[in-house]
């Protein structure tokens, strides 16, 4: 395995690449912005449970290899869609203008692409 440093620059490296906001990461690896920035910025004196919370969050497994940054975009992206379709479904519905399945499918994966061509903040917010 890995030392401390090369697994925090790693870490700093994945971040970066998927642009997830440090708040965003906080709040997914369940830690404080403080405790994400010093990690980030090298801080080796974090407990191995903490480097793995801010690992999960983005998508890396300290035990395993890291599915690649292009995946968990993705994911997130689609999870986001769907919980977007389903508020224009809902909403629709309140219209008694039902969205039919093959409607839904086209707005979550135009919200998708969407989300995956912003990549920022967007992708990670709440």
């Amino acid at each position: 395995m890995a030392n401390k440093q090369d697994i925090l620059g790693f870490l700093k490296q994945r971040r970066g690449e998927l642009r997830m906001p440090i708040s965003a990461l906080s709040e997914r690896a369940n830690t404080s912005t403080s405790t994400v920035r010093r990690v980030l910025d090298g801080d080796i004196s974090v407990s191995y449970a903490t480097l793995c919370r801010i690992a999960k969050a983005m998508g890396v497994s300290l035990e395993y290899h890291a599915r690649s940054s292009g995946s968990v975009i993705r994911e997130e992206a689609k999870r986001k869609a769907k919980i977007s379709a389903k508020m224009v479904q809902g909403t629709s519905a309140m219209e008694s203008q039902a969205v039919d399945k093959e409607a839904m499918d086209r707005i979550v994966q135009a919200t998708e692409a969407k989300l995956i061509r912003q990549l920022g903040s967007a992708l990670w917010a709440k």
